[in-house]
């Protein structure tokens, strides 16, 4: 029988922000949705109700243009911006080329976004963020 304190936080389960749209929650994959980013925007909300932490690996596997950079900020809500206003968590540092970054984000309400502003002359950066509660 499990006790109280360990029974009180849900299963950490995976997500993956860039299948969002998709479906959201995505456990068990092996190889996360990639999307190519060339100017700033916004991914959808994804719901994350009892994780109030993530860890997500970001994986840039090709950057091109002259000078790319993308800022990819963590933001959240509890209603997924309906009447909660999206609040920045935390960013990635600047992706310029390709690689890999983990970082945990933390105080997060029951939906996340990932926000990016996308600087450089014709940039092209295609990248998967996903990860799972900690």
């Amino acid at each position: 029988m499990a006790d109280d304190l360990s029974s009180a936080q849900p299963a950490p389960r995976g997500v993956d922000l860039v299948a969002a749209a998709a479906g959201g929650f995505i456990r068990g994959r092996s190889t996360p949705a990639t999307a190519t980013i060339t100017a700033t925007g916004v991914t959808a909300g994804v719901e994350v109700a009892g994780q109030a932490a993530l860890r997500l690996d970001l994986v840039v596997s090709a950057a091109s243009g002259t000078s790319p950079s993308d800022t990819i900020t963590i933001q959240t809500s509890f209603d997924n911006g309906a009447t909660d206003a999206w609040r920045t968590v935390a960013a990635f540092p600047a992706v310029t080329a390709a690689g890999t970054t983990r970082q945990v984000f933390t105080g997060l309400d029951r939906w996340v976004r990932a926000s990016h502003v996308v600087t450089g002359t014709t940039p092209s950066l295609t990248y998967s963020l996903s990860g799972e509660g900690v």
